[in-house]
Parts: structure tokens; sequence; C-alpha cells
């Protein structure tokens, strides 16, 4: 497996950026384990004892597998590593209820299928084996991890405060919130949430997505997904609406100021897009991908207004730290053709 470098960036309790520069991977892991998935299309698993992972990517759509492909390369994941002695004696009592000991086998056995079962058996854990079920079929039958999903987010019930997660799983989950940059959270109703947006986004359900995320708890990651999804939708003056007096105050800010310009230049307000743009880039201790996505961004917005000049200096800003950055490459092809 080869290496992948991120950057990690603290931005407030709880929220954390992790960016790659390749573009970003999402998975649940932590003391038990880690499972990826890259938005490039690599899959990795890596573990420092086998507890099971979660996968999930950002809504980029891949190129289909021709027929068989699955079968040629194998359609069993490689066995997982030995779970540590230290878990194997942290397992239910002999008095523990039948839902906690079959819930618990499925983790041991990484059974998406088994954790469904469990859930759907013992309403006591329910809760649990449903959210980790539904996270776990994220990629491989995201039709079912949807309906799971939906069951948590319409219970009300918060997997974080559930007494099987606060046991057993002390772990948490990575998931994409737009390009190049991810939130960690742990097992909680906001990772469910923004979970399920996602899938709704691949599935082209993106009113629905945009519902859910808006009911959501404001924090620095739904603000940055429904940003994200307004976008998407072309929702001009809900962008600009839901960044109104941001400050760049760090890397998940300033990508919603790009944000901010990406919709002022759209609604057909350059110089205030510009604006937008050079707050974005005002803190050149804001991540790479962060600053290079405003400059491009920039860079986009001057060339429609007939300011090349100006575009060929963000584009090459760009190049001399990134020179594989095929986004700034197209441009500069295109600005000195």
């Amino acid at each position: 497996m080869g290496f992948r470098i991120r950057k990690s960036i603290m931005v407030a309790p709880g929220l954390r950026l992790n960016l790659s520069k390749t573009g970003i991977g999402t998975s649940l892991g932590g003391n038990y384990g880690r499972v990826s998935v890259h938005s490039s299309g690599r899959d990795t698993f890596s573990s420092r004892t086998g507890i099971p992972g979660i996968t999930y990517m950002r809504s980029i759509k891949r190129h289909p597998e021709p027929a068989g492909a699955r079968q040629q390369a194998g359609a069993s994941p490689p066995p997982p590593p030995p779970l540590p002695e230290e878990f194997k004696r942290k397992k239910p009592g002999m008095f523990a209820k039948a839902g906690e000991k079959a819930l618990y086998e499925a983790v041991i056995k990484q059974d998406r299928t088994m954790a469904r079962a469990a859930g759907d058996e013992h309403p006591d854990v329910r809760l649990a084996g449903y959210t980790l079920a539904g996270l776990w079929m994220m990629e491989d039958d995201p039709g079912q991890a949807i309906t799971l999903l939906q069951w948590v987010m319409d219970s009300d019930g918060d997997p974080a405060t559930d007494a099987f997660v606060q046991q057993y799983l002390r772990t948490s989950v990575e998931l994409g919130l737009a390009e190049g940059v991810s939130v960690e959270l742990p097992i909680c109703r906001e990772a469910v949430g923004l979970s399920l947006a996602e899938l709704m986004q691949e599935a082209e359900r993106i009113d629905d997505a945009i519902h859910l995320v808006e009911g959501m708890e404001p924090t620095g990651s739904t603000a940055v997904s429904l940003a994200e999804l307004y976008v998407l939708e072309g929702e001009w003056q809900q962008v600009i609406a839901l960044t109104d007096g941001l400050a760049n105050g760090d890397d998940a800010t300033a990508l919603l100021l790009v944000y901010r310009g990406v919709a002022f230049r759209e609604a057909g307000v350059p110089d205030a897009a510009l604006e937008a743009f050079k707050m974005a880039l005002r803190a050149p201790s804001r991540s790479a991908q962060v600053r290079h996505l405003a400059l491009i961004e920039r860079a986009r917005t001057l060339t429609a207004m007939k300011r090349k000049a100006g575009a060929r200096r963000d584009v090459g800003k760009v190049l001399a730290e990134d020179s594989t950055n095929a986004v700034a490459q197209a441009l500069s092809e295109e600005l000195n053709a």
C-alpha cells in the first residue's frame, strides 16, 4: 500500500479538516483500524487492530467497471488483521443482552449483514446496528444505506449517546465535505446526516440532501456541505446569504469564501466575487488546496472580465506550487492560446 500525504487542521473542537494533495479520502477508523476510499479511485485498508472500517466517498461518479471486472479482481476483500488482545478482552459479559452480543459478533466478524440483522431483531441495539450497517454499506449498497441512515435520522436518536457505541466503538467517521476537504467526526447524528446527504447527492436527490442538511444543527461542517449543495443547484443567492459576514478564520471559512466568490460571479457581480476571493486568499497559512481553488476561481472570474494578464498570474502561482494541477494546466493553455 502506498503512502498518502495528508494535512490535518483542527479548526474547532470536534472539527478537523483533512486535505490530501490528490483529493479527498473518507474512512472510519481510529484506535481499531481504517478503511479508506480515495477520490482518485484508490481503495485502501489500513489497520492496527482489525475493527471494521466504514468507507465512503464524496460524490464523484466513477467510470463503470467492465462486466466481470469485480469477479476477475476477486469479490472477497483481503482477510482483516487479527484483533488485538485488548479488544478481545473488551466483550459483552455473561449476562449481557442478546442484541449486544449479536452486534458485537457482527463487529468482530466485520459483517454488515449481521449488523443489520442485529438491529432488525433487537430494538435495544437497533440505533447502533442500523448506523453501523448503513455506514458500512455506503459504497457497496447505497440503496440499503439510505434506508438505514434515513431510519436513524427519523428516529431522532443520536448514535453518540448509544450505549453500544460508547462501550465498544471509540472511533470516528471521516467524511468528504467538498473538493479537497473532509471532516472527522465521532459516530454521531451529524456524521449520519452528512453521510446520508452525500448518498442523496450521488443519487441525484439534491433537493432532498439540501432539505436534510438545512434541518441539521448548524456547524462548520454542515455549512460547508450546504454551500456545496447550493453551488451544485446554482442557488447563488442562497450561497451568498449563507456566507454573509464571514471572516477568513480557518480553512473551512476560507473555502466558504471561495464558494461566495463563485456565487457572486455566477450571479453577475464580478467585483464582489473578486473581493470574496481576496478575502479567501488573505491568510497565506491556509492549506494549498483551498488557496489553489481560490486562485483558479479568481482566474476564471478575471478571464470572464477580459483581464487575462491577472488570470495568468493566478494560474502561474498555482503551477509554481503544483505543476501537476490539471485544472491550472488547462486554464494556462486556454489563456495562452
